[in-house]
C-alpha cells in the first residue's frame, strides 16, 4: 500500500489509498483534531539558542508565543516552503532582538518581532511580512562609509516600527565619526534623539544590535555598525565628541535597520 502523505503547511496526513481499512477514524480524527488546533491553538516556544527553527508541530496553531531569558540576538525561522498567517508575541526577556524569517538560511525577506508586543505576520512560504505592513522605496544615499548599496533602500512601517531595508556591501571609514543615511522618508522618521530597541539584520542569518543611534531630524539618520565578525568592539556615545569605536565596522550581504516611530 502506498505510504501516506502530509500537506505542506499544517500538516495534516493524507492516507495512502486502502490504508486504514477498518480504522479510518484514527486519521480522520488526527485530522480534525489538527484542524481545530490551526484554527484557534497556541504554541509556546521557549527560546533556548541564538539560531533556532520553528517545528511544524509548532507553526500549526495560529498563535505562537515566545518565552526565555535571551543572551543574545536571536534568528527564528519558520521552515522553508511553509506558509500561514500567525500571530507572534514576542514575550521574552533581554536586551536582544528577535529576528523571524523563512527557512534556515532566511529565503526572503523577514521582520523584527517587537518585545512584549503581539504582532499578526504572514508568510508565504519565501518571505515573512507584518501583515498590516505599508511599503515604499526611497534612493537616499549613505555617506561615512564605503561601498554602496545595491538599487533603492526599501522600507516598511507596521505596528509602529519602521524597517529600511537594502543590499549590497557597506563598511564604517572612521572609528570616530557617525555613518549617516539621508533622504529618511517622513513615514520613517522617528522624533528626534536615540530611537530605543533599534536592531540591524543581516540577511544571511546572521543579526547583530546596533548602539548610539541618532535621527537629527530633516531626514538624516545617524548610526554605527556593530555587526563586525572579526572585531570585538565597545560602543558608547559620550555626548560630547559623539560616536566612538575602535576599529572599521562592516557587512557584506544585505542589511535590514528596524527601530520604534516613537
Amino acid at each position: 500500500m502506498p505510504a501516506d502523505t502530509y500537506t505542506p503547511n499544517k500538516n495534516f496526513i493524507l492516507p495512502g489509498h486502502g490504508n486504514y481499512q477498518n480504522n479510518w477514524d484514527s486519521p480522520v480524527n488526527a485530522d480534525f483534531a489538527a484542524i481545530d488546533t490551526a484554527f484557534g491553538g497556541t504554541s509556546t516556544v521557549a527560546i533556548i539558542s541564538t539560531y533556532q527553527g520553528l517545528t511544524l508541530a509548532q507553526c500549526q496553531p495560529p498563535n505562537i508565543v515566545l518565552t526565555g531569558t535571551l543572551t543574545g540576538a536571536v534568528t527564528l525561522y519558520i521552515p522553508g516552503g511553509v506558509g500561514g498567517i500567525w500571530t507572534v508575541w514576542n514575550n521574552t526577556n533581554g536586551a536582544y532582538g528577535v529576528a523571524l524569517g523563512c527557512g534556515a538560511a532566511y529565503l526572503g525577506r523577514y521582520i523584527t518581532l517587537p518585545s512584549f508586543q503581539r504582532s499578526l505576520i504572514v508568510c508565504d512560504g519565501i518571505n515573512v511580512d507584518l501583515a498590516n505592513a505599508s511599503k515604499g522605496t526611497f534612493t537616499g544615499s549613505l555617506t561615512g562609509m564605503t561601498g554602496a548599496t545595491n538599487g533603492p533602500i526599501t522600507y516598511r512601517v507596521a505596528n509602529g516600527l519602521c524597517t529600511l531595508s537594502a543590499t549590497g556591501s557597506i563598511a564604517s571609514t572612521s572609528a570616530t565619526n557617525a555613518m549617516q543615511l539621508t533622504g529618511l522618508p517622513t513615514t520613517c522618521q522617528p522624533a528626534t534623539g536615540f530611537p530605543t530597541a533599534l536592531s540591524m539584520q543581516v540577511w544571511n542569518g546572521g543579526v547583530s544590535t546596533m548602539a548610539a543611534c541618532q535621527y537629527s531630524g530633516g531626514g538624516t539618520f545617524s548610526f554605527y555598525l556593530v555587526y563586525a565578525p572579526s572585531i570585538n568592539a565597545a560602543l558608547h556615545y559620550d555626548g560630547g565628541i559623539g560616536f566612538q569605536a575602535a576599529g572599521q565596522k562592516g557587512l557584506n550581504t544585505g542589511w535590514n535597520i528596524t527601530y520604534p516611530l516613537d
